[in-house]
């Protein structure tokens, strides 16, 4: 049994040219909206993160708290 092996290709449209400008803005969420699975969140002033030795996940400033595993 013979198999043909013939294709036709498929033209592709060139990609729509979107317009020049900025990208537009993604809403950043805060971090205490924000859920880390597996950490625990406490605490922490700017003065204790210059001090502290341990490993962080995060660390956010504007609340002063920060999340380990």
């Amino acid at each position: 049994m013979a198999v043909s092996s013939s294709w036709t290709p498929i033209p592709i449209k060139p990609a729509k040219r979107k317009p020049d400008g900025p990208p537009p803005a993604v809403p950043m969420l805060p971090l205490s909206d924000l859920e880390f699975a597996g950490c625990e969140a406490f605490p922490l002033t700017r003065g204790e993160y210059d001090r502290h030795e341990g490993r962080l996940e995060v660390w956010d400033a504007e609340i002063e708290t920060a999340w380990r595993v």
